[in-house]
């Protein structure tokens, strides 16, 4: 009876509060890279974003994550239906998405150069409460921004009429506020293949009907978002006077339902069963007849498909940071009501470092995505140098591999920090790290963004002007903070050591980079270097971005949070082998791949023993 009247202890869940005004990270930030009177309009508004994602958006995402979309092929009658059931929660992340302007914020204008960066402000916020409707919400809006490319004067005298008017009512729902008229993108590149290199994956095929219609046969192997209302999509045209010749992949336009609601002859095979984002409908498609626009020109539809592709890395690398803010903020909060050792775990030195280490990757992650941001807003409005849009470019591989990376580091960091709790599923911890292990894979794998890192670096016939527009950038930040009259710069021996370090970094970085593009030797020496170049690229960077935010602030934070992330990292080092290059690309081969000699083992043991176990087959 004792035993059963006892009161049994239970742990305080975490609870968030407005994530707007608890990120002295992202305030910090804000502060520094938008003009005051921008800013003080914004807030309003980012105060409302930050409130609904710990209690509106909250809702439906842990709905979205309990209640995975299911497939029904076929009705009672035997009748093909192929359709797709998502819960509540799904179709309200839909509605709360246009109602809020998750997209149509980017395309309305108000902050002119600034509206994209306060855009993916928005984003950040929002993501972790989207019930992973960010990952449809990415296709949209790299689906708009396609559009409205292709509909520019220069570009639009090239598309049939037809689809003109079909991309401009695209365009409007999908930048609509209005939840009856909001549409969301799909964005079908995966085939059987692969997804990464599609200019030779695809196999999908287009034949042509008239004008600027075709019908698209083929396996859409890996389809996000599904349930959308359109898609982008490749395939390769037929030539009628040689079926069998192999022509590069076109880009077509494709609604997925008729007025009647039927799907337009796609067949929807199975949902995937994924490690994470199970909220998201994900599929695999077979395309018998879908009619489809072509809008790019013939064979160009890898091209065309660039401009999708740098708006849903950038969504990507919001995300990523937008996962490790959220387990932070959790693991924070945690910390205050737990005991560890006779005292709160928020008091534990150990807990602190580890919890100071993390939210140093958040903030180096922040301000290479929010720098980024920024660029891609005075792009879209004609306010850009020649060399912040060199860098724009560079950029947009490097900020999505190297976030994705961070995240995964930090998320699962944050996760152990719960102890038996972070691993129980009721407690909304282990989504966050099942559904981060998509940020390395979707839009490109770490390799593939290191090669197009080095794709976007060489342009034209001066394989270097891109590279120059870097070191410009770089000479010019770091001088002015070398030679700042700052007194926390001239009295800080340590910030001034670091600036050295990062400066001798940035030497090693450039020298590797130079030989790479200006020697194709070189390229193919150093390429299992890749990784080490790209992050190290990313760690300079931000090193640099960090330390002129501090020397803009003048506070003794931000200065000492760049010099943990200058001594705290390793930047980069050149690529110079102890070994011969040949002998060492040999030996990692053997090791990597496991190809070196297996009999070993069974040598120092002795033939006989090594012939009872492999015996000599006979002929």
């Amino acid at each position: 009876k004792k035993m059963q009247g006892r009161k049994l202890y239970a742990q305080q869940p975490p609870q968030l509060k407005n994530q707007f005004i608890e990120d002295t990270g992202l305030l910090d930030y804000l502060s520094v890279m938008i003009p005051k009177e921008v800013l003080e309009k914004a807030i309003p508004d980012l105060h409302d974003i930050g409130d609904k994602t710990v209690k509106e958006y909250l809702n439906y995402a842990i709905d979205c994550e309990r209640n995975p979309p299911k497939l029904e092929n076929f009705d009672a009658w035997g009748n093909r239906v192929d359709t797709i059931h998502t819960t509540w929660g799904w179709k309200k992340e839909k509605e709360i998405a246009a109602r809020d302007g998750i997209v149509a914020f980017g395309y309305e204008g108000q902050y002119g150069e600034y509206n994209r960066l306060l855009q993916f402000v928005r984003l950040y916020l929002y993501g972790p409460s989207s019930g992973l409707f960010s990952c449809p919400l990415a296709m949209t809006d790299g689906a708009a921004f396609l559009i409205k490319n292709l509909l520019k004067k220069e570009n639009v005298s090239s598309l049939d009429p037809k689809v003109k008017t079909k991309l401009e009512e695209a365009f409007q729902n999908l930048t609509s506020r209005d939840p009856s008229r909001f549409w969301t993108s799909g964005q079908w590149m995966t085939e059987r293949k692969g997804g990464s290199d599609v200019s030779r994956s695809t196999e999908t095929i287009a034949v042509h009907v008239s004008g600027p219609v075709y019908k698209l046969y083929g396996d859409k192997w890996f389809t996000s978002a599904t349930d959308s209302d359109m898609t982008f999509t490749l395939a390769r045209i037929v030539d009628p006077n040689d079926p069998k010749k192999i022509n590069a992949p076109s880009l077509f336009f494709v609604k997925l339902r008729d007025k009647e609601g039927n799907l337009n002859g796609i067949s929807i095979l199975k949902l995937k069963d994924k490690l994470g984002t199970r909220q998201l409908p994900t599929a695999e498609l077979v395309l018998d007849g879908t009619v489809a626009h072509l809008v790019s020109a013939p064979e160009k539809g890898v091209r065309s498909i660039a401009d999708m592709l740098t708006v849903t890395r950038i969504y990507n690398s919001v995300i990523a940071c937008s996962a490790m803010r959220r387990i932070i903020a959790l693991g924070r909060e945690f910390n205050k009501k737990r005991m560890v050792f006779g005292k709160l775990a928020s008091e534990n030195k150990l807990q602190i470092s580890v919890f100071f280490d993390m939210e140093l990757s958040l903030r180096g992650s922040m301000i290479l995505v929010m720098f980024t941001t920024s660029l891609f807003g005075k792009i879209e409005t004609g306010t850009a140098s020649k060399v912040e849009s060199d860098i724009f470019r560079i950029l947009t591989p490097i900020i999505k591999l190297f976030t994705a990376k961070e995240t995964m580091k930090v998320v699962s960091e944050g996760v152990e920090s719960f102890g038996a709790q972070g691993y129980i599923e009721s407690s909304n911890i282990p989504v966050i790290l099942r559904d981060a292990q998509v940020l390395p894979i979707w839009e490109g794998t770490t390799n593939v963004l290191c090669n197009d890192f080095i794709r976007a670096l060489i342009t034209g016939s001066n394989p270097t002007e891109r590279l120059e527009s870097f070191a410009a950038f770089f000479r010019k930040v770091s001088a002015n903070i070398v030679d700042s009259d700052s007194d926390e710069f001239l009295r800080n021996q340590d910030f001034k050591m670091a600036m050295t370090k990062l400066v001798l970094s940035y030497n090693n970085l450039y020298a590797d980079l130079h030989e790479i593009l200006t020697n194709p030797k070189a390229l193919m020496a150093k390429e299992s270097l890749l990784r080490k170049i790209s992050f190290g690229f990313a760690r300079v960077f931000i090193g640099l971005l960090l330390c002129q935010h501090a020397l803009k602030t003048g506070r003794s934070n931000d200065v000492f949070i760049g010099i943990r992330w200058i001594n705290g990292n390793e930047l980069y080092t050149r690529s110079e082998e102890a070994m011969p290059l040949a002998k060492n690309q040999q030996l990692q081969n053997e090791i990597g791949m496991d190809v070196g000699d297996k009999t070993r083992l069974f040598r120092v043991l002795g033939e006989d023993y090594y012939k009872q176990l492999v015996p000599t087959p006979k002929l």
